[in-house]
């Protein structure tokens, strides 16, 4: 029982200096990326509205901390996102991008490498939403 106590101490002090690290070197905000300043932000990288709005609207209501982290940051690694639950919100806003239309097509043939970060996500769904993807339904 004393070791489990010791264990579970340990992890959460290991837990928190992770935390406290990434907040110092700025890839944790100590408040959510408001939606203005998400699309904003996303703006000024030549994505539209309607596309930076459906991605954050699905984190938000799916992993709203990783809204605390700068988009460059890896969000996979500091909140453990589980790469099939990542899979499961691109096909969700692909599919309110282009509902009917192929996400497994538009999963392989993106060249843009791995989704790591809120920005791999947002200009993966701007070139799947946008006519950067040819769908086989003809989109």
């Amino acid at each position: 029982m004393t070791l489990a106590i010791i264990i579970g101490c340990v992890i959460v002090a290991v837990v928190a200096l992770r935390w406290k690290a990434a907040k110092k070197r700025g890839v944790i905000r100590p408040q959510l990326f408001s939606r203005v300043q998400f699309l904003e932000f996303f703006l000024q990288r030549g994505v539209s509205e309607n596309i930076s709005g459906e991605v954050y609207d699905v984190l938000y209501q799916e992993h709203p901390d990783c809204l605390r982290l700068s988009p460059e940051a890896g969000f996979s690694e500091l909140l453990h996102i589980d790469p099939d639950d990542l899979e499961d919100d691109m096909r969700s806003i692909f599919l309110k991008l282009r509902p009917g239309s192929n996400f497994e097509k538009a999963a392989e043939d993106w060249l843009g490498g791995e989704i790591r970060t809120m920005e791999d996500l947002v200009l993966w769904a701007n070139w799947a939403g946008g006519p950067g993807f040819a769908s086989e339904t003809g989109d």
